[in-house]
């Protein structure tokens, strides 16, 4: 298997948990069934939501660029980045690395598509729904975001789980509407929010998605 480089620290629980699910997700009967994996926790990056909102004149790409090139140099072969919100500057980040860097926004498109799903309910930080780089992945893949009245209430959640308070009810409480407004699954599209349900029935979770396709 390739050596996977993990930019993490996007939040570093967020980092922790996909590193989790790689060990958990793949059938070994040995340590050394496992795949190589350079994770690193690089929580430096300045504010992505801040910065997209513009309450930060701070641009986090330069040292996501450098997160990205130091795990190529540490032997990485393929790259991923557990931060929907990063997914923004996703065109800058692969033409400045010269390793494959996954799109989890594009994979969990095509992975609903593949489902027959064509409404969506999307939870995810301010950064990510003012760039709207989420809704327009799913737009290409033919599916409709179904998208939150009270897009604070999804970041108070997000930043709760930052804050190491796994609030499982409280999302359950934001993802409901969305079923109730004609969402045939809710998409956990910020890392953190990974922590607090696992893909099922009501939810998708694009960080298992990138697993998946890591581990292919």
């Amino acid at each position: 298997m390739k050596t996977i480089g993990i930019l993490g620290g996007l939040g570093p629980a967020a980092s922790c948990r996909l590193y989790d699910m790689l060990i958990r997700m793949h059938a070994v009967t040995c340590d050394q069934d496992h795949p190589d994996i350079v994770l690193y926790s690089k929580a430096s990056v300045p504010d992505r939501t801040a910065f997209l909102l513009g309450n930060s004149e701070i641009s986090p790409l330069p040292a996501l660029v450098s997160g990205l090139q130091t795990l190529h140099a540490a032997s990485a072969q393929v790259l991923a980045m557990p931060c929907a919100t990063a997914h923004h500057f996703i065109a800058e980040l692969q033409a400045a690395v010269d390793a494959p860097l996954l799109d989890m926004l594009a994979l969990t498109a095509r992975h609903l598509a593949g489902r027959g799903i064509t409404h969506a309910g999307l939870l995810c930080t301010l950064g990510s729904y003012h760039s709207g780089a989420f809704v327009r992945a799913l737009q290409q893949a033919g599916i409709d975001a179904v998208v939150p009245d009270d897009t604070q209430a999804v970041m108070d959640v997000i930043n709760a789980v930052k804050l190491g308070k796994l609030c499982s009810s409280a999302l359950a409480q934001i993802a409901q509407p969305l079923l109730d407004r004609g969402a045939q699954t809710v998409i956990l599209g910020c890392t953190e929010l990974s922590l607090l349900a696992e893909p099922g029935e009501h939810y998708t979770d694009p960080m298992h998605i990138l697993a998946q396709e890591l581990l292919s």
